[in-house]
């Protein structure tokens, strides 16, 4: 409980456990209430890197609060991250697959339980994160995919870019605009993940070079291939991406790939992937 009394404050802290997470090097401004504590023009470390912003935690009761914090997270170490805050709900085994430098902005509000850890069923959350210097290895999305091209060297890349924008609203994580590139192969994602159950439903493209054509034509038929096949000779597969995370399922966008045989056929060589891909990514 707080104590009955009305403060303003300049801190300096060292170390503080907030939430079961170390933090370090606090310094900032705050009010603190009977029954809040404000932080403003805050600032800590945390996970290798930095936390700046402002925080609202509020104690209508002692076993039930609730906390919302706006601001930006960078540079942290993205397999820490995700190992210690359950960013991805029961997906715990991400942060055994990623590693690279985390950056995030966000407006992030969960009511806590009497452990003060977050109540995932109460998370309201929208931002961007991004990653640098990052690398992803046997995720089982990223063996899935690796199979559907019938390319090993797709189980471990170094990424050149990993960003995205994301929401949280019912336990349901929204992904949109991700894109990540390896050297010449990229896919673009939007979808949803279920937090409590782990069940995925995306909506991608896979980018791919020219080299890729023979072995996609086995898959999808070679018409289908010569229609997915860019101006700039690359190929952009619709894919779907099903199941939970641990066992995704990754087969072809048929319903994609068939408007996109229509429209070339139609209008002859363009941009009709993308087009349609940015359609049905909004709609999802």
């Amino acid at each position: 409980e707080l104590p009955d009394l009305l403060a303003s404050v300049n801190a300096n802290i060292d170390t503080l456990t907030v939430f079961g997470l170390n933090v370090r090097d606090i310094s900032g401004s705050g009010t603190m209430g009977p029954d809040q504590i404000l932080l403003e023009e805050s600032r800590a470390r945390l996970f290798g890197g930095t936390a700046t912003g402002s925080m609202d935690w509020r104690v209508p009761d002692p076993l039930r609060t609730n906390v919302r914090f706006t601001g930006r997270l960078d540079t942290l170490r993205a397999d820490d991250f995700f190992r210690e805050t359950g960013f991805l709900g029961r997906d715990r085994n991400f942060h055994n697959h990623v590693a690279g430098a985390l950056n995030v902005s966000v407006n992030y509000y969960a009511e806590l339980d009497e452990t003060v850890s977050p109540d995932i069923t109460t998370t309201i959350a929208d931002g961007s994160f991004g990653m640098s210097r990052s690398s992803l290895i046997g995720h089982p999305i990223q063996l899935k995919i690796a199979e559907f091209v019938r390319d090993p060297r797709l189980r471990q890349v170094n990424l050149d870019e990993w960003e995205a924008d994301f929401a949280i609203r019912d336990t349901v994580l929204t992904l949109s605009n991700l894109t990540l590139t390896s050297d010449s192969i990229g896919i673009e994602m939007n979808g949803t993940q279920h937090l409590m159950t782990n069940r995925i439903d995306y909506v991608a493209t896979l980018l791919l070079p020219a080299s890729f054509k023979g072995v996609i034509a086995t898959v999808i038929s070679a018409p289908a291939a010569n229609a997915l096949q860019q101006e700039n000779g690359t190929m952009g597969i619709p894919i779907r991406i099903t199941g939970t995370t641990q066992t995704p399922v990754v087969r072809p966008d048929t319903r994609i790939i068939e408007q996109v045989i229509r429209e070339r056929a139609r209008e002859g060589a363009g941009n009709a992937l993308r087009r349609l891909f940015n359609r049905n990514g909004s709609d999802n």
